[in-house]
């Protein structure tokens, strides 16, 4: 069974510690940008739509929830492969 890394912050912002309230997230250089128009977040992991349709998520992803067919820990936003 995959292993959870003890501190976690789904929304990508370094914290360690959960927020009921809005957070500023930086996206590294790397990430292209896009206009997420819609958010959803799990216990773990987080997942946005683009203005095109298109899905990302990024945090932990010990059981593939995060759609990329691999359950690697994602610190940006990943896009979600066709199954």
């Amino acid at each position: 069974m995959p292993t959870r890394p003890e501190t976690f912050d789904a929304a990508a912002n370094s914290a360690t510690s959960s927020s009921a309230t809005n957070v500023t997230v930086t996206i590294p250089d790397a990430v292209p940008l896009f206009t997420f128009t819609s958010t959803a977040a799990g216990s773990s992991h987080s997942c946005a739509l683009t203005s095109s349709g298109q899905a990302y998520c990024w945090g932990y992803n010990g059981f593939g929830q995060l759609g990329d067919n691999t359950t690697t820990f994602r610190l940006t936003p990943t896009q979600v492969v066709s199954p």
